[in-house]
């Protein structure tokens, strides 16, 4: 026994009938057949899909937050490396101040040095 058959309805735009028929589609019938045999069938997929990539989501899902977890520690990793730089920078700075004082210092002592007295 044939499927049975239930007479419809549909409005169409023009471009949407002449898009068809350029697809190679002589009646419309057979084009909605068609696309709507497409949609349930993909809807079907999906659903199978769905149903079987629970256990995928809940692994991807345990990775998203692993990796996270990864990240934030690599964060705080990079703002200590980032405090250790200003701090090497810092006591650098502090060095090369100390040298230039004592430079400093011992350029005015010996300025004002005494002079010893050449002999009579």
């Amino acid at each position: 026994m044939p499927d049975e058959k239930l007479k419809t309805s549909v409005r169409l735009s023009v471009s949407t009938i002449e898009a068809v028929r350029q697809l190679g589609y002589t009646s419309t019938t057979d084009a909605i057949n068609d696309g709507l045999a497409l949609l349930i069938s993909r809807a079907t997929s999906t659903t199978i899909k769905d149903k079987g990539s629970t256990k995928e989501d809940s692994s991807l899902e345990n990775e998203n937050i692993i990796l996270r977890e990864y990240n934030e520690t690599l964060k705080g990793e990079l703002e200590k490396s980032n405090k250790r730089e200003e701090n090497l920078k810092q006591m650098h700075n502090n060095y090369f101040l100390q040298v230039q004082t004592l430079i400093n210092q011992k350029a005015i002592e010996a300025h004002g040095a005494k002079k010893v007295p050449l002999q009579k």
